[in-house]
């Protein structure tokens, strides 16, 4: 019988009696079981993901800003034009 979460079927599950109080059902999955290996895999890349999120933020903001700037000088620029 395979396991249900949230709708979703996650093939490779089943329920069985727990081991750990031995009443009740425990969820014993091969597919849940990861490695070290793959965890520090997952952790390295979610680093890399954050790493780039970063840096597009930075890039973001100063775009953002210098677009300010320029519309600051336009703005200067059109008052300085009608004062003339």
């Amino acid at each position: 019988m395979d396991f249900s979460v949230g709708g979703r079927v996650i093939p490779g599950t089943e329920l069985e009696s727990c081991p750990h109080t031995g009443k009740g059902n425990c969820l014993k999955s091969s597919v849940v079981s990861r490695t070290t290996e793959q965890v520090k895999k997952d952790k390295k890349g979610i680093r890399e993901l954050g790493r780039e999120l970063n840096r597009k933020e930075k890039v973001l903001a100063e775009t953002a800003a210098l677009l300010v700037l320029k519309l600051i000088v336009l703005y200067i620029g059109l008052l300085l034009g009608q004062l003339d």
